[in-house]
C-alpha cells in the first residue's frame, strides 16, 4: 500500500513538472487576449463556439518572435474562435485541429 501510494506520488509530480514545461512551447498571441495563450487538449463543443476570429499567420520558434497571430506550436492556419458567454470566463478562445475538433487556448499567466 505504501508503495503504491509512493508511485502515484511520483507520477502526479512528473506529470505536473512536464506539462508546465511543455507550456513553454505551445504559446500562442491574440490580438486582444489580455495574455499569452497556450493550447490545451481540453476539448470544447461546437455549440460552445461563437465565431471565428482570424488564424495563425507564422509557428515561431522562439517566445521573442511572438506578436498577433502568431504561435510556437499551432501551424500556420489553424483557425481561432472565440467561445461563447467568453466575458464570464477566463477561456476566451479555441483551436481547431486538424481532426475537425476544437479545443480551449487558456490564459497563461507568468
Amino acid at each position: 500500500m505504501k508503495s503504491t501510494k509512493l508511485f502515484l506520488l511520483i507520477f502526479m509530480f512528473v506529470v505536473l513538472i512536464l506539462s508546465a514545461c511543455n507550456k513553454d512551447n505551445n504559446i500562442t498571441q491574440i490580438p486582444n487576449a489580455g495574455f499569452l495563450l497556450y493550447a490545451t487538449d481540453a476539448p470544447v463543443e461546437d455549440k460552445d463556439i461563437e465565431k471565428y476570429v482570424g488564424e495563425i499567420e507564422e509557428k515561431v520558434s522562439s517566445k521573442d518572435e511572438l506578436k498577433d497571430w502568431y504561435s510556437m506550436y499551432l501551424e500556420k492556419g489553424t483557425e481561432i474562435y472565440l467561445i461563447k458567454n467568453s466575458e464570464d470566463s477566463d477561456i476566451k478562445y479555441a483551436y481547431k485541429k486538424n481532426d475537425g475538433n476544437c479545443y480551449s487556448l487558456n490564459p497563461r499567466v507568468n
